[in-house]
């Protein structure tokens, strides 16, 4: 019976990817978005048996753990609603204590809302319609992310004068953004987010949006914040001066100089404001991350662990910045023991030839080019501060892939490089 009640899940999201407005594309037809789900579901899947049969500790598995204690908290529920209330507002009594000691990734902190609790709620409002099923509950979140993928898509095919075939391939195809935004993983509710909030936003820049894309925007938002609020904060900044550019000063770009400093000048007043007036200081907050990190890495005996720059004062950040960034563009490549990371080293060393290639046949920058570039220069740098364990780098660089996949497109002369190999003709015409 739960066989069949996967197929038909699995059937309505195919048929809304063919039949829905939102999935269509005019130069392309709609079966190839829907094998490209279809493909995305495989990884999860196999994403599955990875952590089911090789991977084999469930508690510290992520795929699982949100799953399982949101599991734990509805069975409980069940057995002792007021005490299951006290222990989700904070409040931790007798009555709760075997609930506190059953469930792993609830923060103990008083009335402290977290990217865990985001996923735990959210695992246990899917449980009530999916019979605590794990397959259906692994499909829903990585229709989530094709759904953010796709809105991705829409917002650059638009704008951008790549081929919609090439861009198609390189957004929905990177085995890493196959991989690492599937499944009931944050990086899924993450890509779905941060999707929505650019095609919404994109909207407000060509003056088609309705008050329905406002509260797209401000529901995206909070969810993020709540996920992974450090994303608001790359994103948020280049979408802003975009609008700006476009608003404002009515152009479509602007010179390189200038958008930098713009996003300079916002984490400079980010970074003053949360030493002198905000309740969290963005230093300390990255200090204490990054020790985190090296704890859980080395607790963990991680076999891809690598030295990170140490920083614990502004200028010591600024000068490893650019250390920082490197190691997240050209990791992984010391773990050769670990067939996973040799598949990521692999596709890394494409993805940083193929950004060669842009970089010596590249076209004129755009406002959208120099968006991308931002989101994955700050991004990389952030992660490159923090994560010191390569395993987990693949992971989590996985949100800032679709970026430089899109740069890495845009910045291509594919004319200009046909003209010079004629093999490269097909690939226009894909």
């Amino acid at each position: 019976m739960i066989l069949v009640f996967r197929i038909l899940w699995l059937v309505l999201y195919v048929k809304i990817i063919r039949n829905n407005r939102f999935f269509f594309f005019r130069r392309l037809h709609p079966l190839n978005f829907q094998l490209a789900f279809l493909v995305k579901l495989f990884f999860a899947f196999a994403m599955f048996l990875i952590y089911t049969f090789y991977y084999t500790n469930r508690q510290t598995a992520d795929i699982f753990r949100y799953y399982d204690d949101a599991r734990l908290i509805l069975q409980h529920l069940q057995i002792k609603p007021f005490a299951t209330y006290d222990f989700l507002q904070g409040h931790f009594t007798s009555e709760n204590y075997s609930l506190r000691v059953s469930v792993n990734n609830w923060e103990n902190a008083k009335h402290s809302y977290s990217s865990n609790h985001v996923m735990i709620i959210m695992n246990a409002g899917l449980i009530l319609v999916s019979a605590g099923d794990y397959l259906i509950q692994m499909m829903f979140f990585t229709f989530l992310s094709f759904v953010g993928l796709m809105a991705l898509f829409k917002v650059f095919s638009k704008y951008s004068q790549t081929p919609p075939g090439v861009l198609f391939v390189l957004l929905f195809l990177l085995p890493s953004i196959l991989f690492w935004t599937s499944g009931i993983l944050k990086e899924a509710l993450t890509i779905f987010g941060l999707g929505l909030m650019i095609f919404h936003f994109s909207k407000f820049i060509s003056n088609a949006a309705t008050y329905l894309d406002l509260i797209g925007i401000i529901a995206v938002m909070l969810m993020l914040a709540f996920l992974k609020f450090y994303v608001v904060l790359i994103v948020l900044p280049c979408l802003l001066i975009l609008s700006i550019v476009r608003k404002l000063i009515k152009r479509h770009s602007v010179s390189i100089a200038w958008w930098f400093a713009g996003v300079s000048l916002f984490y400079l007043l980010m970074f003053l404001f949360s030493h002198y007036v905000g309740s969290i200081n963005v230093l300390t907050a990255l200090i204490e991350k990054r020790k985190a990190f090296i704890v859980l890495a080395q607790q963990m005996n991680a076999g891809s662990y690598f030295s990170t720059p140490d920083f614990s004062n502004y200028s010591q950040l600024i000068v490893a910045l650019p250390r920082a960034f490197i190691n997240t563009l050209l990791r992984p490549f010391s773990d050769w023991s670990n067939p996973f990371i040799v598949i990521s080293a692999i596709e890394n060393a494409v993805v940083l030839l193929l950004t060669l290639v842009a970089m010596y046949n590249r076209k004129k920058q755009t406002d959208l080019n120099l968006l991308c570039v931002s989101v994955v220069v700050a991004g990389f740098s952030l992660l490159g501060l923090i994560v010191p364990v390569e395993g987990a780098l693949v992971r989590y660089k996985s949100i800032f892939l679709p970026f430089l996949m899109i740069w890495i497109a845009d910045n291509i002369d594919l004319n200009a490089m046909a003209s010079r190999y004629g093999f490269i003709k097909k690939i226009i015409n894909i």
